[in-house]
This record gives C-alpha cells, structure tokens and sequence, in this order.
C-alpha cells in the first residue's frame, strides 16, 4: 500500500484535493487523527516538524478545510513551536486565518522566538494590519457561530431544504441561480426576524433586485458560477464580497455539503454501473435541462463508443472526451467529476481491503519486526494499556499503538540529536514518570548512565530529546524502576543500589553498595498496601537475595538461594510468595508470615524427567498459572492450581488444621508429607516467521490488559499471543486436565522413592528421566518436583 505520509504531502504540494482525500479514505478515525496531529517530518525534510496543516497553509485552501473536517488540529507546533496561524498570518492568507479561528485556532500561542501570530511579519504596519484582520475574524467567527446556532435550531427544515437543492446543485450552475435557489429553500436563515421574512417576502420585485445585487457582487471579483468558488485564486472571496455574512455562511456550507453528497453517491455505485444510470444523475443535477429523450440519445452514443459501465470511463483520456462532441460540455464535466469521486472512494477501498492483515484463529502473531535487536520492552502498569514501546540496540524506539494494532511511532534516541555522527543511546531498562502520560521516559544503558527524555510532547522539537542524563553506575545497569512519579530506582552490576530524585534536579538520596565482587542482575519493588513502597528484593550474579528496606536504619536481609545467577523475580501476593529464577531447572520459592517482610526460603522447585539444561529467564503469575520462558525457545505455562490442591489435600490428612495458609509450599516442618508437583500443561510454541528467537531464547513475557502475552527473544521480533483463546482452550479440555492430574497422583510413590535416594544430599540435583507423554501433542511431557531446603 502506497505509504500514507508521502502520499499524502504530494496532494498537498500538487493542489490536488481528490488525491489528498484518496490517501485516507477508509482510515480509521483514530489512525487519521494521529497522521493528521501527530505525524511530523525528520528535519531533511523542506517543512521540517510540521504537520500538514502546516504544510497545507501556502497550498489549497480547500485541502486545509477537508483536513480540518477530517480531525486536524489548528493548536499544533512545528519544530519553532509555530502554529498555522503563525504561517497563515506570515504569508497574509486571510481565508485561511478565517478557517484556522473559525476551527477554535488560539490567537495568543507564542512560537519559540515569543512571537504572537500577527507579530511573524517584520513591518511595523504590515504587524498592525495583520492584528486588525485577527480582530475581524474573531468577530466573523462569532457571527459564524451565531448562525450555525440558528440554523440547528430549524435542522429538521433545514435538512429537507439541503437535500433537495443539492439534488438540483452542479458545478457549473449560475451563481445567480443559486441565489435564486437560495431565497427559495432558505429565506428564514437570510433575514433576522420573522416579520423580515414576511416583509421579504411581499414583494417578488425587491427580491429580485436583491439578488441581482448579489450576483453583481460576484461578478465584480471575478465569479460566475459555482465551480469558481472553489479555486484558490478567489479563496478569498467570503472576505472581499459585500454580501450579508448569511448568504456567505449559507453558500459555504451547500458547496461542502454537495461535495460530501457526491463522495457518498459515489459510494453506492460499483464498476457494473451503467452508463444511463450516471447520465439520468447528471440530469438531475443540471435542474433537468434535458429531456429523457436526449439523455437516451447520450446513451446510445456512449455505447456506439463502447462504453457502457462506469469501468470502461475510468481509463478515458481527456483527448477521447473532446472528441465526443455529441455529449454536451456541462453533461461531460458532470459525469467527468462523478468518475474522479468513484475512483477515490473504491480504489481506496480496495487498497485498504487488500493490505489487512488477517490473524484471525491465529494463536500467535508477530507485532514488530525491528530494524535491530530488541533490548528493551516496557509496557504500562495501568489496567488498559494503550501503548507498548520497544527500545533497540541501535537507539530506536517503536511504539506499538494497541488500538490501530501497528506501530505508528518511531522516536530515535541520540545525547547530541544535531549532531548526526554521534553514537545512538541503547535503552537497555524503561520507564516512564508518568504511565498515563507517556511524555518523559526514563531510561538506563550499558554504561551505567541514566537518562530522562522527553518523547510524546506535543512539542516536535522536544521529541526523543534529552532532557537530563546522570552517570549512575560504573557498569551495566540490570534493573531501573520509577517511584511515585519522582524517584528513579537502579542496580547495576557495580553491586550498587541507587536512588535519585527528581524533584531536587536528581540528586542521590540513596547509594548502597550491596555487594562488592559480585553484580546485581535484577530487582522487583516488594507488594505494599501503602501507597509508597518500603523494600525491594534484588538479585545477584552469585544465587543471594536482598530485601532492601528504603528505611536505611533497618537493616537489609539476605537469603542464599543456591548457586548461579538471580535472573527473575515474580510475586504471589495473594498467597505471600516470591519466585526466584535462581539456577539451571530451578524455581526458589520465598515465603514470609506477618506483617515484617522476612522472607525465609521454603523451597525449590527444579524440573525434573526432562533432559534439557533449561534456564528460566523471566516468571510471570497470572491467575493461578504460573508463566515461564527460557532459552530454549517455548513458554511454559504451569499448573500452581494443582500444586495448593494437594498442599490442601496433605494438610487434610495430617488432620491439621486447614486455614488460608501463608505459604501453600511445603516448609521445613511439612517433609514427611514428600514432594510436591506442578504440571505444564501449556506449550506456547513461537510463530515460524520468528525462528530466530527460538534459535536465541525467550527474554520476556508480558501480559497485556488481559488480552494477549507479548514476547520477546534476544533477536528483531515482538510477538503476541491470545490470551483469551489459551483461557478458553483451558476450559475446553478440562477434563483432560484434571486426568492429567490423576495421572500425577499415581507417580506419587516413584517420586517419594526417588527423594529417599537423594536424602543423604538434598543439595544434588536430581537424576532426570524421561517420561512418555500418551496424552495429545499440546500438552506438556515437563514436571516440577517441589523439594525442601
């Protein structure tokens, strides 16, 4: 599909209406809104940071008018923070500072150099005059409004009045028939009174003398019939005629209503319209100057040139219309226009039915296929999220617009942004200050600076541009979050854990260096029920965990969770738990009791029957599934529902006491009980356009307004799947599930022998095996085996 910008910021520089509206018919308003407000031009580009109201301000009046009809905003800058009344009331096109107030355009915006609109040209008296024009169309504007406001309230009449002079309206009829048609159909919107109407009405000769008057005022600037007050060389004649300001709002909205009315005509045909069917429509709209024997006889002559459905006039060259001289020149320029709307309206169509791309039934798609590597994907806390951004190796951020589901955003982040030689910023950790605002991003690299930016502004200028950046850490940064909107929490591989505020120019108020030989490689602010968090639990290279109080009088808690590095942290509030990603098929379960967050180590849980060194790089709870993804390529989605049904089960049978526990795992206390089990009873296998990522792992996963999981590998793809189809694949095959469970029981004993083994070293791990899978291709062959520290 041809590209929607390029497309079209050439209708606009060719002053061709018809192709500019060509370029967004079929656009969905959100996506259009957004071209039209939000889409500006890299600064190679002639009209750098404009949008193309912008551009439309020394082009088509009538372009800048269907652009504004279709969502553009007057209220916008280009990269001098200029807005196009700035450029209108630079280049004195009067027309156009009509329509930009008359669109609710602010008078009293300053661009960057703190110039008002009026002030944009340099002479004293041409600065006087401009101001002069800006105070008469804020009166033009409230006249305008006045009568919009009287004409709403005879809409009913006042719709059945238009529709039936629109039947009758052509491009190349009379203005002074027009007139005529006018004080017939709208009298009551001409005058001020109803005893004016009356008074108008009595006598036919003072209406005719009026409307003489009128037509006479048109052909002293030029204008004869209704064709001409669409050419931009008398665009400004609403301003210079002397006619009653009605009468002008009056004709301004018949030309737009009867060119909306031929757009929607147009939509009803398709290419097997007849030729007659087009003549009988000119007809009408030449107020039935022909009779119906000389519309036949047209048809008769466009069949002799073999030409008989709308298809075969879509490739007629202007050579071949001249030399039917027996078509009459108004029937042909009528006909001519009705074949330029079809063609806007079903080649667009068609365009746009041919370039959707259809997912439906699919599990899995592939959102964005970047340029480069994906370091970074960060996705809002809030509960509808609107935006997904995707950072690259290469300093580039994507931005995935959920509801146009395209990415329609592309910021490129660079400390010097006008110095082209210098080396792109790497956003390898994001986040916003404000999730619902999405203006000023916060982010951290590979070289331990981090870096405020201001992105989404409505501002060009101040688009992907550096506001602030602070050298944080000596190495990597592996974990940045923002607090409260104002301060930036890290750790890095330098062992230290920082805080800056924002509110005092980012100044440290917390530096603890939690390690020393050893790097921090992730963290995750512990569940609160204040508004404020108090800890954060932090993992490191060597299997430690760290909660870390922000009270530094308290003292920070470490938990040995074995060996290797902590790569993930997930929380189950619900039930006071915390997973840890500690090593190679391994899950360390944390657990606290009370209100003081000490964690204690309850457990592990390691794959076992499973040949594979699988190494979980992120966790995720939904529900009551917990998610995992590693670098072998696949999603795993398991079964925790099983694992505290029998926690419940063996507490029932100890004839314990059975309450909401604090941990549902087994404790140090629970060990005769043996080991417990979850199942995967999920495989998510990636979309064979992305080979790559399965080659290279999963890094991330994502759940997203409880619709889709986003992933991402160490490779150029964003891929989504749906959430609601997997939800209801699980009720589906329910049954089989809970089979699967039974079968689970019956490997109980084995699995109790097998940890007796083990007893005299509870640290080795354990010996895998393989187990046959006689249950359908989609459900896992992988088990968790719970075992105590």
């Amino acid at each position: 599909m041809t590209n929607i910008p390029e497309a079209l910021q050439s209708a606009i520089l060719e002053d061709n209406i018809l192709k500019a509206r060509q370029c967004l018919f079929g656009v969905n308003k959100i996506k259009k809104e957004l071209f039209l407000n939000e889409y500006w031009f890299p600064k190679s580009n002639a009209h750098a940071g404009q949008t193309f109201l912008h551009l439309c301000t020394s082009h088509n009046i009538n372009i800048g008018k269907w652009l504004i009809n279709e969502g553009a905003q007057p209220n916008v800058f280009d990269l001098q923070d200029n807005t196009p009344l700035h450029l209108a009331c630079f280049q004195k096109r009067k027309a156009f500072i009509r329509l930009l107030m008359q669109a609710n355009a602010n008078p009293n915006l300053k661009n960057i150099e703190n110039k008002l609109c009026y002030q944009m040209l340099e002479n004293c008296d041409e600065q006087a005059q401009m101001k002069k024009c800006v105070d008469e169309m804020k009166i033009l504007v409230n006249a305008y409004q006045a009568f919009k406001t009287k004409m709403s309230k005879q809409k009913d009449k006042t719709a059945a009045e238009i529709k039936c002079l629109l039947s009758k309206m052509s491009s190349s009829m009379p203005v002074k028939q027009l007139l005529q048609k006018i004080n017939e159909h709208f009298v009551e919107l001409l005058v001020e009174t109803q005893t004016d109407a009356v008074k108008h009405n009595a006598s036919g000769q003072d209406i005719n003398k009026k409307i003489q008057e009128w037509d006479d005022a048109f052909s002293a600037i030029g204008i004869d019939n209704i064709d001409q007050l669409s050419l931009p060389q008398f665009e400004n004649w609403t301003i210079d005629i002397k006619i009653p300001l009605q009468l002008i709002f009056i004709i301004e909205f018949l030309i737009d209503s009867s060119l909306q009315n031929e757009i929607e005509e147009s939509e009803k045909w398709n290419n097997q319209t007849s030729i007659g069917e087009l003549l009988n429509l000119a007809g009408s709209k030449l107020d039935s100057k022909y009779t119906n024997e000389e519309l036949k006889n047209m048809e008769e002559y466009f069949n002799s040139v073999k030409v008989q459905h709308v298809e075969e006039l879509l490739n007629i060259s202007e050579q071949d219309w001249e030399t039917w001289t027996e078509i009459p020149l108004d029937v042909k320029n009528v006909i001519k226009k009705m074949v330029q709307y079809f063609c806007v309206v079903h080649t667009c169509g068609n365009t746009a039915a041919a370039s959707t791309d259809n997912h439906t039934n699919k599990e899995s798609k592939v959102l964005l296929q970047c340029e480069a590597v994906i370091s970074s994907v960060h996705i809002a806390s809030s509960t509808q999220v609107r935006f997904v951004h995707v950072g690259t190796i290469k300093g580039k951020i994507f931005v995935w617009d959920l509801q146009l589901k395209e990415c329609f955003h592309k910021f490129e982040l660079n400390y010097e942004s006008d110095n082209q030689s210098a080396k792109p910023v790497a956003p390898m950790w994001m986040d916003f200050i404000d999730n619902n605002k999405f203006d000023q991003l916060v982010i951290g690299d590979e070289h331990g600076v981090i870096s405020c930016w201001s992105l989404h502004s409505q501002f060009p200028r101040l688009r992907a541009y550096c506001l602030q950046k602070w050298k944080t850490h000596e190495r990597k940064i592996s974990g940045l979050k923002i607090i409260n909107n104002n301060r930036i929490l890290s750790v890095g591989f330098d062992g230290y854990l920082i805080m800056r505020d924002l509110y005092s120019n980012g100044d440290i108020v917390i530096q603890l260096q939690i390690t020393q030989d050893n790097a921090l490689t992730c963290m995750k602010l512990l569940p609160s029920d204040v508004p404020s968090p108090t800890h954060v639990i932090v993992g490191s290279e060597c299997g430690s965990v760290f909660v870390v109080p922000f009270n530094m009088k308290a003292s920070v808690q470490v938990i040995s969770c074995g060996y290797g590095p902590i790569r993930d942290i997930c929380f189950d509030s619900k039930n006071n738990l915390c997973f840890v990603c500690a090593q190679i098929q391994s899950i360390r379960v944390l657990s606290t009791a009370g209100d003081t967050p000490q964690w204690t180590h309850v457990g592990t849980v390691i794959t076992c029957f499973n040949s594979s060194t699988e190494i979980f790089n992120r966790i995720y709870i939904e529900n009551e599934n917990l998610w995992t993804c590693g670098d072998d390529g696949i999603i795993k989605i398991w079964d925790l529902k099983y694992l505290y049904e029998q926690v419940h089960l063996q507490l029932t049978k100890s004839k314990k006491k059975f309450e909401t526990p604090k941990c549902l795992l087994l404790t140090v206390e629970d060990k005769q009980h043996g080991p417990q089990y979850l199942e995967a009873w999920r495989l998510l296998q990636i979309d064979g356009k992305t080979d790559s990522i399965i080659q290279n792992g999963i890094e991330s996963i994502f759940l997203l307004n409880n619709e889709s999981v986003v992933v991402h590998g160490y490779q150029h793809s964003l891929v989504a799947f749906d959430l609601q189809q997997i939800n209801q694949q699980i009720t589906e095959n329910k049954p089989l599930i809970v089979n699967r469970r039974k079968q689970l029981l019956q490997n109980d004993k084995m699995l109790m022998e097998k940890q007796n083994e083990n007893k005299d070293n509870e640290k080795k791990e354990p010996t895998k095996k393989k187990r046959k899978n006689n249950s359908p291709g989609t459900y896992a062959t992988f088990f968790l085996l719970f075992q105590d520290c």
